[in-house]
């Protein structure tokens, strides 16, 4: 299985994985300080890029996606489905399943700054 980078910690004790997109832009995985079910880190996640970043005095904003933990969940089984067969939606029964592997996707990793996106199946930093 592969890894988008290694799991870090913010200031504040949060899980957060930086890795860079296909285009090569810097993006995070970081785990919410949102408290509804449980304790702070469980219940939602932030997602996305940090490029074209808005510049704002007072109230934080942020370019990335913040998750709920409902949201994530719907979020796996649609990209699983992808993974699967090329689609969001679920495959019918019948349907044969597709290899989607492609031969090589390392995207376009000369502009990302991140130096943790690993392939750890080949070892080979792709940064």
């Amino acid at each position: 299985m592969k890894i988008l980078g290694l799991v870090k910690k913010t200031g504040r004790g949060f899980e957060l994985i930086e890795f860079c997109d296909y285009n090569g832009d810097n993006c995070s995985l970081q785990a919410s300080s949102l408290a509804i079910y449980e304790k702070p880190g469980t219940s939602a996640i932030w997602l996305g890029c940090e490029k074209n970043a808005p510049v704002h005095l007072g109230h934080e904003l942020s370019p990335r996606m913040h998750l709920s933990y409902k949201q994530v969940q719907a979020l796996v089984s649609h990209l699983q489905n992808w993974l699967e067969n090329g689609s969001f939606k679920k495959a019918a029964r019948n349907s044969p399943r597709q290899s989607r592997r492609p031969a090589s996707d390392s995207g376009n990793s000369s502009q990302c700054t991140t130096a943790s996106f690993r392939d750890p199946e080949t070892t080979q930093d792709l940064t």
